[in-house]
């Protein structure tokens, strides 16, 4: 006997399921190897096994490490025998373009692009914080000329919301944000030394804590004022614990001046350094300075300031 054309039977959703475990949608795949029903949960899925993968090789490692300590083989003195840090294959942040409508009679510079910093924080609803900032300004080459790294979980709840209002540059416009790109976790697989120049694209911003507990501004920066950068809350920033004895940073050549950058409302005048640098480092520093080059190096990088550029040197 034929069931009734409203059976269950007949009406139940049809369709391949996501690969990803714990996902309950249905898709119907386009070729044999489309196995997830979105992008999410095919970045999750990636992001499990790369987990896996690296606390598979952080476990490694730390066995060789007691292997090297019970057979006398320390290599505590030997920096240039350390690898880079194991990791994913993606950064925890995401950038996109910005575009304004209106576009602004003036450009969008460096000196003024504190009223985009205190737009986008307005938008992002979260408290300032001095030491982890929520997102990054970054130079950008369409659009406004300038896009956003979204550095926490409600940032990227935002950038997947592409279009937003809001009062900026004396008026009401509409800001709209491109689509989200993942940032790639740089490949550092050489060991040992190497001589890296640092370009700096908009003034970098070191802060250091003085004898009497207060902070001072280097503008003439040294080593110890770069590894000071790369590691505490710009590694926690990454996921990890980095030791800074493991990072081995020497100063060769420095072509550096001081830079006041004036800005406007409330904020007072920002002091870093621009121009050149050349260090000779190991794969841990050199691996945490392309992190750099995509996140920022030093503080205000939710300003613009910190960009980089770092460029093996041939020798």
């Amino acid at each position: 006997m034929l069931e009734a054309a409203d059976s269950p039977a007949l009406t139940a959703p049809s369709g391949s399921p996501c690969a990803r475990p714990g996902c309950p949608n249905l898709f119907s795949p386009r070729h044999p190897r489309h196995l997830y029903c979105c992008d999410r949960c095919r970045y999750q899925a990636a992001d499990a096994r790369r987990s896996k993968d690296r606390a598979h090789i952080t476990e490694n490692r730390a066995r060789f490490a007691r292997w090297r300590t019970a057979n006398g083989h320390a290599v505590g003195n030997q920096p240039a025998l350390l690898g880079a840090p194991p990791h994913g294959v993606y950064l925890g942040s995401v950038g996109t373009s910005l575009t304004l409508s209106p576009v602004p009679a003036h450009p969008v510079l460096l000196r003024n692009a504190w009223q985009l910093h205190g737009a986008l924080h307005h938008l992002l609803g979260e408290p300032h914080d001095r030491n982890r900032p929520s997102f990054s300004l970054v130079p950008w080459n369409e659009g406004l000329g300038w896009g956003v790294l979204w550095h926490t979980a409600r940032g990227h709840e935002l950038a997947e919301r592409r279009d937003h209002r809001l009062h900026l540059f004396g008026q009401d416009r509409a800001l709209h944000l491109g689509p989200a790109v993942r940032l790639k976790c740089p490949t550092v697989t050489r060991r040992g030394w190497r001589l890296l120049r640092i370009d700096v694209v908009t003034p970098v911003v070191i802060r250091c804590q003085t004898e009497g507990n207060s902070t001072t501004t280097r503008t003439c920066p040294e080593a110890s004022n770069l590894i000071g950068a790369l590691t505490g809350e710009f590694s926690s920033r990454l996921g990890l614990t980095q030791d800074p004895a493991q990072v081995c940073v020497e100063l060769m050549e420095r072509h550096t001046q001081p830079e006041t950058t004036l800005m406007g409302g409330k904020y007072p005048p920002v002091r870093g350094f621009v121009g050149h640098l050349t260090v000779r480092t190991n794969a841990v520093g050199h691996w945490l300075l392309l992190c750099a080059e995509r996140l920022g190096l030093g503080g205000r990088t939710g300003f613009g300031f910190g960009r980089v550029r770092v460029t093996e040197v041939v020798e």
